[in-house]
């Protein structure tokens, strides 16, 4: 078995798990980290991923062993999920097994195991891979080798003989659903997004994924109309899928219901980051997924407990939105976590003054853009959840002359490298962090200061005489 951070060290940074448990659970304070492993032996399709959970020093309280489907009547491992003998355990193990076992149940978490298993075994075997170097086992060398589990493929082969009569037929109803699509056929997918709240009460928003192009939603009620309407502008041919939530409508309007794919949770999560707030949403696109990343690195590193919101960090952009901004970090008083650059010196020495003497008027003065994390509301918490396991709802917004509005493509942009700098600072003293981001064309570089001096001081309300 071979760490994740062997095969592709930026993806294991981005995509581990991390858990801050509460106290009363009877585990130790986070963070958390559950370490994935996977088998590095050739030709073998073991399914399955050795979890090692470690504290913050890095010692091993857990192994768990757990396997991507359910065993079957006769398998030597009877439990999907197990605590693993050969591994270091510790008082907490059953506690930790209990927590992955409720980790794991939320689909997206597993099907993140399962992709990345799935590229972690593709360079395993395949010479011709890049990353086939790093994850290349004795094994391989070995002529007498036999996996444990060895890939079906004479089994997939015999199946491939039998005469076609064999099958049975599909009704006319569940054909589109069930046959093969041609290569070159198109795809449509549909999903929803809710309860959203609306004038009219809440409401469920219907939509659809044609060949990755986001189709509008229909203005109806149910998930059967909105399957219907769907259907009648997929292209003949196409291959009808919708998510698992729509499956008691979907054998009639001929859909397969399937989990989304990794493509659809993310489009899925930037409409929820849209809808959350259309008032003051981004002015951007696929931005939006490069941003909603950024902010899970910063919600999991915490730097507000390293960074207390009055002290004022340097923040020098190039690129795209040039110029040096004063950056408060928020979180340090526990009701509001984010980010906010200010573009004018001095500004949150003169916010906090305003602040301190009750006039919130003139703290909006200032001009800055910022992005908070939130709780609410639920269903776009619930979507980016699924998609990457951030828990909080990014919310995005400029103000300009007092006024609250929406930030551009390039400040979204600004915001996201901004916050994956923030998540890699210590906090100490006269400390640099400098990193780049390209999205396209777009090249953004931030460099990240903090000061050798003392927090600024919280103002005190003048006294009227």
């Amino acid at each position: 078995m071979l760490d994740l951070g062997a095969f592709d060290l930026d993806l294991a940074q981005r995509e581990t798990r991390v858990a801050y448990p509460d106290p009363p659970s009877g585990l130790p304070a986070g963070p958390l980290l559950f370490r994935e492993l996977y088998c590095d032996e050739p030709r073998c399709d073991c399914r399955r991923v050795l979890i090692l959970v470690s504290d913050g020093k890095g010692t091993i309280l857990a192994g768990l062993n757990y396997q991507f489907e359910p065993p079957r009547p006769g398998d030597p491992e009877p439990s999907q999920l197990e605590i693993d003998p050969l591994n270091p355990q510790s008082r907490y193990s059953a506690r930790l097994r209990d927590l992955f076992e409720w980790m794991v149940s939320d689909r997206a978490y597993h099907d993140r195991l399962v992709r990345h298993y799935t590229l972690f075994k593709a360079a395993v075997d395949d010479p011709g891979h890049p990353r086939h170097a790093a994850v290349r086992s004795p094994a391989h060398d070995d002529p007498d080798h036999r996996p444990a589990f060895p890939k079906k493929a004479a089994a997939k082969k015999a199946a491939a003989k039998k005469p076609a009569t064999t099958a049975p037929k599909a009704t006319n109803a569940a054909r589109s659903a069930t046959a093969p699509a041609a290569a070159n056929a198109s795809s449509l997918y549909v999903f929803s997004l809710g309860p959203i709240e609306t004038e009219g009460g809440d409401g469920t928003l219907y939509l659809g994924l044609l060949d990755g192009a986001v189709l509008p939603p229909p203005n109806v009620s149910t998930a059967a109309a909105a399957l219907r309407h769907f259907r009648a502008l997929a292209p003949p041919g196409a291959r009808l899928e919708c998510e698992p939530s729509l499956s008691k409508s979907a054998p009639k309007a001929g859909f397969a219901a399937v989990p989304p794919t990794e493509a659809a949770r993310a489009i899925r999560a930037e409409l929820a980051l849209v809808l959350a707030h259309p008032g003051v949403a981004p002015r951007a696109g696929q931005e939006l997924g490069v941003l909603i990343q950024a902010a899970r690195a910063f919600w999991d590193a915490r730097p507000w407990e390293r960074l207390p919101m009055s002290l004022p960090l340097s923040v020098t952009l190039t690129g795209a939105v040039p110029g040096t901004y004063e950056c408060a970090v928020m979180g340090s008083g526990g009701d509001e976590f984010g980010v906010a650059l200010y573009p004018r010196a001095g500004s949150m020495a003169a916010v906090a003054r305003a602040m301190a003497e009750g006039r919130p008027d003139r703290a909006m003065a200032f001009d800055s853009f910022s992005l908070t994390l939130d709780d609410e509301p639920e269903f776009a918490a619930n979507a980016i959840f699924e998609w990457c396991g951030l828990t909080r709802v990014p919310i995005v917004f400029a103000l300009r002359a007092g006024v609250p509005g929406p930030v551009d493509k390039q400040e979204a942009l600004a915001l996201a490298v901004t916050l994956q700098a923030l998540s890699q600072v210590s906090g100490a003293p006269a400390e640099v962090v400098t990193l780049s981001l390209q999205f396209g064309d777009t090249v953004i570089t931030v460099t990240v200061r903090t000061p050798t001096l003392a927090p600024l001081k919280k103002p005190t309300a003048r006294k009227k005489r």
